[in-house]
């Protein structure tokens, strides 16, 4: 998944004729119960993981991303999110970040955007506390 993301990124960033992105979720591309296993047996490690080459790809585009979401977008799912420029919720949208509850940072420096767009205060109660 990282990887596909990563690479359409990539095309979308060379094609002149590409003036934005959009991303919509229509299956479950998020960071699912089982997906824990493979982070723990595969932990990412020096160089271009999976994910270091879809957050590379993020950084370096240059067009507007924009997002649709529709149901539910948990921990990598909604971090991901704070890399766009644009995110559509839909009624049935539903975003969490569980990450002090497992004992995880979050990813792609997910608290510097949050403290950046909606301040210090708000990013700490969206991140530490999320059942608020």
């Amino acid at each position: 998944m990282y990887l596909s993301m990563a690479e359409i990124l990539n095309d979308a960033a060379q094609d002149d004729g590409v003036l934005c992105r959009a991303v919509g979720w229509r299956r479950r591309l998020i960071l699912r119960r089982q997906r824990f296993g493979g982070f723990l047996k595969h932990p990412p490690g020096p160089g271009e993981s999976p994910q270091a080459q879809l957050a590379n790809a993020l950084l370096n585009f240059d067009k507007p991303l924009i997002a649709a979401v529709k149901g539910v977008a948990i921990g990598g799912g909604t971090t991901l999110l704070t890399h766009c420029d644009f995110v559509f919720a839909g009624e049935s949208a539903r975003f969490q970040l569980p990450f002090v509850n497992l004992g995880l940072v979050p990813e792609f420096g997910s608290f510097l955007v949050f403290a950046a767009r909606s301040g210090y205060i708000r990013a700490a109660e969206l991140i530490c506390w999320p059942a608020l």
